[in-house]
């Protein structure tokens, strides 16, 4: 999309102005508190937060290049990336069971149950009988490089497409609720809902809300410039754009069977719609790279406010219902920060993942199974969509 003039982007926002009616007007213990607790504040500031060049190294997440080397090798043993398998589709690796290799990655071991930093390298398996799968089952070795393998059973991941986080909101609204894409929804006759994930400026400068591609621009079906985008979904009750319509879909990053890193998107809006405060708490605009063990929490339009922690650096597919499994490389792997909860669910796409003490942006929610969830580093995301900053304050 080309980027518009100072005129243009005057006209763009007479559009949006247009588009829509006048009717607007209208410790962890403490973290946790900290982020299902509506805010009290009510904080309207628009203080520009770093750039993604102020990030140090947004995508090395702290691992050394041995662990990457290894991983590498790892991946040659298993017949590359590319042998690896969708979710439920059988492998010849194993014979012996419905098993299949889904994705490898870098993370904390599961014996480290979050309290110690010990780093393992990841084999992901898909398994219709959950049975107990080893390195040897799978011909590879338990050692690489010195590096230790574990094999881990995971459930087939999804787009988790569609309180105070799902009810409509006076105008401007708070980010971290219920969104959704008013005309997608009318092309395909159903009723959808995902999250407003942050308020932001891009390097064209344009105001604009961030969320996935699958949740503003269609999967890949949305039209620039055209859709609408209403909060709250369909899914929740909202109604038509002129009611309830707070920006027009401007960008999105195109989502392809392999090699994806982002599922990303932006909508064009102006400060009369949308203020970068969350529900529960305030942004720090200043956005930081994502590292294994960093303790992080989300607003999102299903579970709310939640924590978790990032456990795995994954490449791994995910299932989209329009476009079918698809390969994303170089994702966060977050699993809720109590065992017994649960940190995004459908719905919850787009969320903002924040560093939990500091509440600076760290990645993008898009995917899980209600055991894990998936994010794209922040770093990735601004860089492909050509983001400049986002808004808060610090």
């Amino acid at each position: 999309m080309a980027k518009p003039t100072s005129k243009k982007k005057s006209g763009s926002v007479q559009e949006l102005s247009e588009n829509f009616s006048d009717g607007y007007s209208e410790n962890v213990n403490q973290l946790n508190t900290d982020f299902t607790t509506q805010s009290t504040t009510n904080s309207h500031g628009l203080k520009g937060g770093f750039s993604v060049e102020s990030i140090v190294s947004p995508d090395s997440f702290g691992i050394s290049d041995d662990f990457i080397e290894a991983l590498e090798e790892l991946q040659s043993q298993l017949g590359g990336a590319s042998a690896f398998r969708a979710f439920g589709v059988s492998s010849s690796l194993v014979e012996t069971d419905q098993t299949s290799v889904v994705g490898t990655g870098i993370g904390l071991a599961t014996k480290s149950n979050f309290t110690n930093s010990e780093l393992t390298l990841k084999v992901f398996v898909d398994s219709f009988q959950q049975s107990s799968i080893s390195t040897d089952m799978l011909g590879i070795e338990g050692n690489v490089r010195g590096k230790t393998v574990e094999v881990e059973s995971i459930e087939e991941i999804r787009t988790l497409q569609g309180n105070p986080f799902r009810t409509r909101h006076s105008r401007p609204v708070p980010c971290g609720i219920s969104i959704g894409n008013y005309d997608a929804c009318m092309r395909r006759g159903i009723q959808d809902a995902g999250t407003l994930g942050g308020v932001l400026v891009r390097s064209n400068g344009n105001l604009c809300i961030l969320s996935n591609n699958h949740v503003l621009a269609d999967s890949n079906g949305g039209r620039k410039g055209v859709d609408r985008i209403i909060q709250q979904g369909l899914l929740d009750g909202g109604r038509t754009p002129e009611q309830d319509g707070i920006a027009i879909l401007e960008d999105y990053v195109e989502l392809r069977s392999s090699g994806n890193l982002v599922d990303a998107a932006v909508a064009f809006t102006a400060s009369r719609y949308v203020n970068p405060e969350f529900v529960t708490y305030t942004l720090d605009p200043r956005p930081i790279a994502p590292q294994l063990g960093m303790l992080v929490g989300k607003n999102g339009r299903t579970t709310g406010g939640t924590l978790g922690i990032i456990h795995d650096i994954v490449s791994i597919p995910v299932s989209n219902p329009y476009l079918g499994t698809l390969g994303f490389s170089n994702q966060l792997l977050i699993r809720p920060a109590n065992p017994n909860s649960t940190f995004s669910a459908a719905g919850d796409s787009g969320s903002l993942i924040v560093a939990a003490s500091s509440k600076r942006p760290v990645a993008l929610l898009f995917a899980g199974n209600g055991q894990v969830t998936l994010a794209n580093p922040i770093g990735t995301v601004m860089s492909e969509l050509n983001i400049d900053r986002f808004l808060g304050e610090y």
